[in-house]
């Protein structure tokens, strides 16, 4: 956790990832601003991520921008009450879009509450924020009372016992119920989907401001495979549920517009006329609080004009699946070493793209030298799945090379990248000490130039992780002592490693040197063996099926991370491995290894693995009796 309070004029908190693997035992917290924080309530009554649908197809082709006609200011009937339900992760100053809200419904001398239930660490549940809006005070609609006088702020007689003068007598909720909110803001798609999923969205009465870039849920990067939730589910859900919408990267308006989230949310709800209050109140909440008003501002009046039926294709919103490369902590650093090049272009096509950005990524990882071998595994299955290609199967003289034959090389080649690139304190260290790494953080906590942000890592490597650095003549007794001691699992170091400071930086940039000596580590030993065996079974499968050295090529996926994911890993694919004879001998091989594959992926403790496996067994036992 890196933890940053360079500028005090923010108002709002960011995290940004450690550039480790999900599931691994670092994490880095950077934070801009302090956000004034409500009383916590008694539990977090909210839904889990995991609820919500599963895996995500290809990105949504949809317009950047969804949005439905703007709507006036709603009728303001004598006992009218708006609700608001604000769905926003940690952080992302829902808090002060609160405070703002309130703010302005108290100038315009409303009756307001505002009340929050804050979410778990690191996106396992939601921050919520709940406004309750009544009329005007006094029933005069200007604030004065019935006769016109000014006041009206005692209850009535015969009010509820603990009414709030002010307040007109009402009794307001705590909580938001289903099929009672009128408007719905989310700082995200993921709470969009959240609150779709509790009921809180309506077609006949809510209108939804959501932001669709994702920060990935705790549950969608700790899965084994591709965890990601469903988006274009959310967006539908969102689309039929609503009365009406807008669906936009709020974050990149926010970041064009040189601000923060929650200015942009404010100024979206003033646009959508969806509360009865002025657009000039809602920008008057902004000044008097007197943080940031200026880059608030702009970012109230551009998220003002989402709402605007010539904004909507205007230049304020990006694509959405615009990216920046240079942003990832995996970026490559290096280019293409020319030996190299030569040898990618001599590649089928289809196997070319893959094996390009391999090449970038273990050059990046290690040396050259490091490259070029994974070059060689490539060319050395190719040229053994030629041998054991069928002179029938090959391509007559002048026709197009077909894709298919080469559908295990690809995916061996995406795999292999993954799998020579694994994760040790070396890497994490690497990638947390690069400078593209640093200047990410310091964006995200929108520090000024020569602000100091200060970046604290917090990690706990265990046995496993100190002896994976270590030679294999000295990491082996250790972990036999610790496997016969039982304290291989429970001896684990925490530390605080200050990356901003120089002791801190020199500390972690020193262990990210030591990858010189990798080759003679006794993880990186044990990994270039698995691999060389994984190799030599999709070769094997290759003659058999050329769909089943596919899946075999696939159950690479199983084996990631470090600790306790690590070591799963390793012994699902070696269960998995151990069974591909069964699987060859089944009616469908590749369907058979698929299965076991999925299970493995689905539960990382092996227990629908072992279903799986006695399913294969029984179908195949009595056929090959």
């Amino acid at each position: 956790m890196a933890s940053a309070n360079p500028n005090p004029d923010s108002n709002s908190n960011s995290e940004a990832g450690a550039g480790a693997r999900p599931g691994g035992d670092s994490s880095s917290r950077a934070v801009a601003g302090a956000e004034p924080r409500s009383p916590s309530a008694a539990g977090a009554g909210v839904a889990n991520a995991g609820d919500l649908p599963g895996p995500a197809p290809a990105p949504s082709p949809d317009d950047p921008t969804e949005s439905r006609d703007r709507g006036a200011a709603p009728d303001e009937a004598p006992d009218r009450t708006w609700t608001v339900l604000i769905a926003a992760l940690g952080g992302e100053g829902g808090g002060v879009l609160s405070n703002w809200l309130v703010d302005a419904a108290s100038e315009d001398r409303r009756t307001v509450q505002a009340t929050s239930v804050p979410g778990v660490a690191q996106r396992t549940g939601a921050t919520t924020y709940y406004v309750e809006i009544g009329p005007r005070r006094g029933g005069g609609g200007d604030g004065t009372g019935a006769d016109g006088a000014p006041g009206g702020d005692a209850p009535p007689e015969g009010a509820p016992a603990g009414s709030v003068p002010g307040s007109g007598g009402r009794v307001m909720a705590l909580l938001p119920t289903p099929g009672n909110v009128d408007l719905l803001v989310a700082s995200e798609l993921l709470e969009a989907g959240r609150a779709a999923q509790n009921g809180m969205i309506t077609p006949e009465r809510t209108t939804v401001i959501a932001s669709t870039h994702r920060m990935f849920a705790i549950a969608e990067k700790s899965a084994m495979g591709d965890g990601r939730f469903n988006d274009e589910r959310v967006r539908r859900a969102v689309r039929e549920l609503s009365r009406r919408h807008v669906l936009t990267d709020l974050g990149k308006v926010a970041e064009r517009a040189g601000t923060v989230l929650s200015s942009v949310l404010l100024g979206a709800i003033a646009g959508s006329g969806a509360l009865p209050i002025s657009r000039e109140r809602l920008r008057g909440a902004i000044e008097r609080a007197g943080i940031a008003v200026e880059a608030n501002q702009r970012g109230f009046d551009a998220g003002y004009r989402l709402f605007d039926d010539e904004a909507v294709a205007g230049p304020d919103i990006a694509p959405e699946r615009e990216t920046d490369a240079a942003a990832s902590p995996d970026a490559a650093s290096s280019p293409v070493p020319s030996p190299a090049a030569e040898r990618l272009d001599a590649l089928p096509e289809p196997v070319r793209e893959f094996a390009r950005m391999g090449v970038e990524r273990t050059a990046d990882y290690q040396d050259a030298r490091y490259a070029a071998l994974y070059l060689d595994r490539i060319d050395g299955l190719l040229a053994r799945m030629a041998a054991s290609t069928p002179a029938a199967a090959a391509p007559a003289a002048g026709a197009p090379e077909p894709e298919a034959p080469h559908a295990a090389a690809r995916e061996v080649a995406r795999q292999l990248a993954l799998w020579m690139c694994f994760e040790d304190l070396i890497r994490v260290a690497d990638l947390k000490t690069r400078r593209a790494r640093i200047e990410r953080v310091r964006a995200e906590v929108r520090a000024k130039p020569g602000q100091p942000v200060r970046i604290t890592e917090f990690l706990k490597p265990g046995v496993d992780e100190w002896c994976s650095v270590l030679p294999g003549w000295l990491a082996r007794p250790i972990l036999r002592a610790a496997d016969r001691g039982g304290w291989r699992r429970r001896l684990n170091v925490g530390l605080h490693v200050r990356t901003s400071s120089v002791s801190g930086f020199l500390l972690m940039w020193t262990l990210a040197r030591l990858k010189r000596l990798r080759r003679g580590m006794h993880r990186f030993r044990e990994e270039q063996g698995r691999i060389e065996t994984w190799l030599g079974r999709v070769g094997e499968a290759y003659g058999a099926s050329p769909a089943l050295a596919v899946e075999v090529a696939k159950c690479a996926n199983l084996v990631k991370g470090y600790g306790d994911t690590h070591e799963r890993g390793v012994r699902n694919f070696e269960r998995t491995m151990g069974c591909l004879a069964a699987c060859t001998a089944a009616p469908d091989p590749a369907g058979s290894l698929r299965a076991l594959r999925e299970a493995a992926l689905a539960d990382p403790d092996g227990g629908r693995l072992d279903d799986a496996i006695a399913t294969l067994e029984g179908r195949v036992s009595p056929a090959s009796g």
